[in-house]
């Protein structure tokens, strides 16, 4: 018979009769002991990921991790109150157990928990005296009754105090009286001012209920943050300073220029951290504050590409703000505002799809003394060129390769994440490189979380997913797991096409629902659309993506004149109709999905454009031809058009043998044998398991 015995050994404190017993049943040959320590992040991740049904980003598994101290229990709590989205202290279940055991406590200890509670983190013993003021003696009594009790862990050197669970700081804070937590903020403000990080000193100003010196410290630490390329923190305490504005002292405030200043650097920030919705709104509160038509551009110059065609679907929004941006600067006889404002406007121009307008503009002002608007307002001369027929391969490695030394990251980010744009629709071999080279300017300049930044790992994930660099996509998604919200979901929707391609259907589904329900941006609802259509073609429900097609289609994508979403969705929306017929279903949206279709071929007669179109089109073509019993020649034509896209050659392969196998020639059959070889090969090759499976199939029907 075995007889298993659990106990909480950090809930034993060091005269516990029970440490006693265990000790000397530890010495029996018959009594093994296992401990249990904290779960480590890895275990931690797994856990959460269990709990959730999906990956759990990152910095959410660290966050937890830091609250809860690694126990289970703890960390699913934290879990569930994020996912109910509870705000303020820890849960109330987890609370009551680590308020019981500070309740058992004498009155020194209770006044050292509670001093030490709002601390965070390492507690010096030299400050808590301090705050205290109080003699050695006590102190010392109530530390040893904190550690005795294991909710205190000295520092190896006995300086200073570690909670041993964060969220027992938490729950101590959350429970302290307002008067008493107030006058505990402004000790700890007395003694830190001068010594500590303004963040720290700020945060205890302010629960003191010292506004205005809370307001002078905020600036102090939103410029510390941004110094050290921290925009989350930034922003956090640029919107401090904006709340506490009406509190600070008249010196305070000139000392940060305005409230108009302070606004456009907390968009900065937001912008930074990933934030366009909250950055575009702290610019118009900027642009509300402005007085003098110098501050009005600037405000509108941080505003407008936050209202780019890409991420708000309405084609002239930002044309209109650049151009009174444009009007502001030249009011105010500042050159280099006005090279700045033209550049600013010619990239509007060049989303918004005028493109001789934008290239005139940064014709004029890629003379700026600026090195950066300079090389910006060249790289927008020359794709705005490219759309006009005059391409120019050369100056577009001379572009890339000034952008990689360029010190101003979102110029920097702008020319080669466009130019990487330009080409992947035909060269995404030659896009790779110059996607890759944006991604590592994000990294390396510490705004991989800002708009550019998402852009430039959207770009480079797009071109290794058409090169066949899947690997490299599955080791960023596991190294730097993204959080699914408005700025990722288009980042998500392409690494799930990965998932999808090797046959992870559920994991797929989870990432892309969730996209579709938080994100607002076009550009990445469209991602999202097109990856959920591919996902129901391999769940084996054509209905499905013809029917997330058509309601993408609904409201006619913009015309950016980087991405033909219109005929792409399309293209999605003619397989579903092909690969239903081959079941022998008929779909009732079929006759939609061949009014968009026409749609799409007749746009693209009247507007030819075949460096965006060409590709889609051939699709359509070639799959509408399956309802016929399809023609070998749309496929071969569709393959020559596929330049570099290993995956997407081996599916035209793929359904190029299947038309050939259909027609029961002789010659036919061996050339659909071969087709089907080379289509196999590339998907198992890329780990493409369901095509592989598909692949196995036509060759055991033939």
């Amino acid at each position: 018979m075995a007889v298993v015995a659990t106990v909480r050994s950090d809930e034993l404190y060091r005269t516990h009769p029970l440490r006693a017993m265990l000790a000397e049943l530890g010495w029996l040959p018959s009594v093994s002991v296992v401990p249990l320590g904290a779960l480590a992040d890895a275990e931690l991740a797994a856990l959460l990921a269990g709990q959730h049904g999906a990956p759990v980003p990152r910095a959410v598994v660290r966050a937890i991790a830091r609250r809860s101290g690694g126990n289970p229990f703890f960390a699913e709590q934290l879990w569930v109150a994020q996912a109910d989205q509870q705000a303020g202290g820890p849960p109330v279940e987890v609370a009551d157990v680590l308020l019981h055991r500070v309740d058992q406590l004498g009155p020194h200890a209770h006044r050292v928990l509670r001093a030490a509670s709002l601390a965070r983190g390492r507690i010096e013993h030299d400050l808590l005296v301090e705050v205290l003021d109080r003699d050695e003696e006590a102190l010392t009594t109530g530390v040893r009754e904190c550690t005795d009790a294991q909710l205190f862990e000295p520092t190896p050197d006995g300086s200073a105090y570690i909670f041993r669970h964060t969220l027992l700081a938490e729950a101590i804070a959350t429970d302290l009286v307002p008067a008493e937590r107030r006058a505990l903020h402004a000790r700890y403000a007395d003694v830190l001012a001068g010594t500590a990080p303004a963040a720290v000193v700020a945060r205890h100003s302010l629960g003191a209920g010292d506004l205005a010196d809370a307001f002078a410290w905020s600036v102090d630490a939103a410029q510390e943050a941004s110094a050290v390329a921290a925009p989350h923190d930034a922003l956090a305490q640029w919107e401090r300073v904006l709340e506490l504005w009406p509190h600070a002292t008249i010196g305070d405030q000139a000392r940060v220029g305005g409230k108009h200043e302070v606004a456009l650097a907390a968009s900065r920030a937001a912008n930074q951290s990933g934030d366009p919705r909250r950055a575009a709104a702290l610019a118009r509160t900027a642009l509300g504050e402005a007085m003098t038509p110098r501050d009005r551009a600037l405000a509108r110059l941080a505003l407008a590409p936050l209202l780019t065609p890409l991420v708000t679907g309405r084609q002239d929004e930002e044309i209109g703000v650049a151009e009174l941006a444009l009007q502001d600067a030249e009011d105010s006889a500042d050159p280099a505002l006005v090279a700045d404002a033209r550049f600013v406007l010619a990239r509007a121009y060049l989303l918004g799809g005028r493109f001789a307008d934008a290239a005139r503009l940064a014709d004029g002002a890629a003379s700026s003394g600026d090195d950066a608007v300079a090389l910006g307002a060249r790289a927008t001369a020359y794709l705005a060129r490219c759309q006009l027929g005059d391409v120019d391969p050369a100056v577009a490695t001379s572009l890339a390769e000034d952008a990689r030394t360029c010190p101003d990251a979102e110029t920097a980010l702008w020319v080669l994440t466009r130019i990487a744009d330009w080409w992947w629709p035909t060269d995404p071999a030659r896009a790779e490189p110059i996607a890759r080279a944006a991604y590592a300017c994000a990294t390396e300049q510490g705004v991989r979380s800002s708009v550019r930044g998402m852009w430039a790992r959207e770009t480079l994930t797009l071109c290794q997913w058409l090169t066949g660099r899947w690997d490299a996509i599955e080791d960023r998604m596991t190294t730097d797991p993204l959080a699914v919200n408005d700025a990722t979901a288009g980042i998500v929707a392409l690494e799930c096409e990965v998932d999808i391609a090797r046959d992870r259907l559920d994991r797929a589904r989870r990432r892309l629902d969730l996209a579709a329900k938080v994100t607002t941006d076009v550009l990445n609802q469209l991602f999202a659309a097109t990856a959920t259509a591919d996902l129901n073609l391999a769940a084996g429900d054509p209905a499905a993506a013809a029917a997330c097609t058509l309601e993408a289609l609904a409201d006619p994508p913009p015309q950016t004149g980087f991405v033909d979403f219109e005929a792409i969705l399309a293209a999605r929306g003619m397989m579903a109709l092909a690969e239903a017929h081959d079941d022998g279903t008929q779909l009732d949206a079929a006759p939609a999905v061949l009014a968009a279709a026409d749609r799409v071929l007749a746009r693209a007669e009247r507007e030819p454009d075949p460096r965006l179109t060409a590709i889609p089109l051939s699709a359509i073509k070639a799959h509408r031809s399956r309802l016929d019993g399809g023609d070998p020649e749309l496929w071969r034509a569709a393959i020559t058009l596929r330049h570099g896209q290993p995956f997407e050659i081996a599916k035209c392969r793929f359904f190029l043998a299947q038309a050939l196998s259909a027609s029961g020639a002789t010659a036919d059959t061996a050339a659909a044998k071969a087709e089907l070889d080379l289509a196999a090969a590339t998907f198992r090759e890329l780990g493409a398991s369901r095509f592989l499976a598909s692949a196995d199939s036509l060759r055991t029907s033939r």
